[in-house]
């Protein structure tokens, strides 16, 4: 029997590749008995993204190997890219099937139609990235609401950096141009900030365009976000999907220099 999984909503699921979509064009997949995890930099090495989905979000999930085994797809022209690729058009109550062969693999669209596309594996071997190792740097916690965060990202140049301070009981988003200057303070019990855990006020500088991208994308899959940071350390992103999988983006902080 092949490697293969069913997953039980396929919107849903072709809007996890369309957050990873924001950051890379090929998938570099890890499947073993308990998960299948994709951990990638995007090509300038500035994020990281993460989704890792546990065997129980599955409907039906095989793996037949000891080992872990590597699965490479190409998303731009195989999966949600602009051409006719299989998630281009999704139905109602469709289901995905994905099965996985050495040198190919097939999805799957199951509802009132079976929609099926053979499609090559890419033969490439990769590395995955460790996890940033940023727990003990890591001094500010703020989850917000995606809507409210949505708006004030909006607002920001995508070409600059912007800045978070974090202080006890709000957190201020601020941009500085050669022309203006954009400053929006979150109270915390607002409609869009929702809690804020502080060890010691933080002020740090990121750049704008990942971390808009990653927070437009996850509209579809959650109403929460949850942020971590410290003092020029990476920040952490993490959509908070209702099921157990984990959808993350760590992105390096932006230096200023004079």
């Amino acid at each position: 029997m092949k490697d293969y999984f069913v997953y039980g909503n396929s919107k849903t699921f072709r809007d996890y590749l369309r957050v990873l979509y924001q950051f890379v064009d090929t998938l570099q997949a890890v499947m073993d008995q308990e998960k299948i995890e994709v951990r990638q930099m995007d090509p300038s090495r500035v994020s990281m993204i993460l989704l890792s989905m546990p065997k129980h979000v599955f409907d039906e999930y095989y793996f037949k190997g000891q080992e872990p085994r590597q699965i490479h797809l190409d998303l731009d022209n195989d999966l949600v890219g602009k051409g006719k690729t299989p998630f281009r058009k999704i139905y109602k109550d469709e289901r995905v099937r994905f099965d996985f062969d050495e040198e190919t693999y097939s999805v799957q669209l199951l509802g009132d139609l079976k929609r099926s596309w053979t499609l090559p594996l890419l033969d490439e071997e990769f590395e995955v990235p460790p996890i940033p190792k940023i727990e003990e740097i890591m001094k500010a916690t703020v989850i917000l609401t995606v809507d409210g965060l949505m708006k004030v990202m909006d607002d920001l140049e995508d070409s600059e950096g912007f800045t978070i301070t974090v202080e006890r009981d709000q957190v201020i988003f601020s941009q500085k141009t050669d022309v203006k200057i954009y400053n929006v303070p979150l109270r915390k019990g607002s409609y869009a900030l929702l809690k804020v855990d502080v060890e010691e006020e933080i002020t740090s500088n990121y750049p704008v365009d990942y971390v808009k991208a990653f927070v437009n994308a996850v509209k579809p899959l959650c109403s929460v976000i949850k942020i971590r940071l410290g003092k020029d350390s990476p920040i952490e992103v993490q959509a908070m999907v209702p099921e157990d999988a984990t959808l993350k983006l760590w992105c390096a902080p932006r230096i200023e220099t004079e």
